[in-house]
């Protein structure tokens, strides 16, 4: 009889463990699903005008003889149905010369010509529309985590999830040891504060193979129902065929007036 009670005891908690962690999974999916939800309300096209500040720095300097000077770029924007990216004359004037050295000399470096190409349309579109850019990102998001922190000195929720790997078809197929996560801190109302993307994959083909790592972070802040990141750093790793790169690129928008108030 002992050991009949004790079965039904074991089995008892074992149910209860498996209800447990039934309930704690479904919430943890509904989290996922309110922020969802959530980010399709900060989708909406509010104007706003400001002035991004954008800088790149080369961190792996010691280990080149050549050294690459860093980039600066201050960009006019006006966001709204569409998007407009300005820059004064002076800055323009500056790139152009900048190019016209490099095609007299292959060894002149381009920092500002650079990174008018990484901080294009695409990318200025994201910090600037950040409701419908996440809500891309975690178009294919698995395995939500759910648990306290604090921010600020304030309480949150951390949200972590795992995201297929971003890239098409043809290079996916060659990458291996992929790791990819999205962390999100959410206020007690379930307003996205930051967040924080993760990248790991090695890409090989044959006997050749790069390595890649980025970590992204953005503070955010809602403009009339617009989510706007204010600040965000993209820490990008490259090494393979001989050859590595380690930069990194550090966005600051300063809203206008107009466009500061947040709700």
């Amino acid at each position: 009889m002992r050991l009949s009670l004790r079965f039904f005891a074991d089995r008892r908690l074992q149910l209860l463990v498996l209800l447990s962690a039934a309930v704690c999974g479904t919430a943890h999916a509904d989290a996922l699903a309110d922020l969802r939800a959530t980010l399709q309300r900060l989708s909406v096209d509010t104007p706003i005008h400001g002035v991004l500040d954008v800088r790149m720095q080369h961190l792996d300097q010691e280990e080149y003889d050549d050294q690459v000077p860093p980039g600066h770029l201050r960009l006019l924007i006006d966001a709204g149905n569409g998007l407009g990216i300005r820059l004064d004359p002076g800055q323009l004037q500056a790139i152009d010369q900048e190019q016209k050295a490099h095609d007299a000399d292959s060894n002149q470096a381009t920092p500002d010509t650079d990174l008018v190409r990484i901080a294009g349309p695409v990318e200025v579109g994201h910090l600037v529309a950040e409701g419908p850019a996440l809500l891309e990102l975690l178009g294919g998001a698995t395995e939500p985590e759910v648990q306290p922190d604090t921010m600020d000195g304030a309480p949150v929720q951390q949200l972590t999830v795992q995201i297929p790997i971003l890239t098409n078809r043809k290079y996916s197929a060659y990458a291996y040891g992929y790791k990819g996560s999205v962390v999100l801190w959410l206020d007690a109302q379930g307003l996205p504060l930051a967040y924080q993307r993760n990248f790991h994959a090695k890409f090989c083909r044959f006997f050749l193979c790069i390595t890649v790592n980025e970590e992204y972070d953005a503070k955010l802040k809602v403009v009339d129902g617009r989510l706007v990141a204010v600040s965000a750093s993209d820490e990008f790793r490259q090494s393979g065929l001989g050859q590595g790169s380690h930069t990194r690129t550090d966005y600051a928008l300063q809203l206008d007036s107009a466009s500061a108030a947040s709700h």
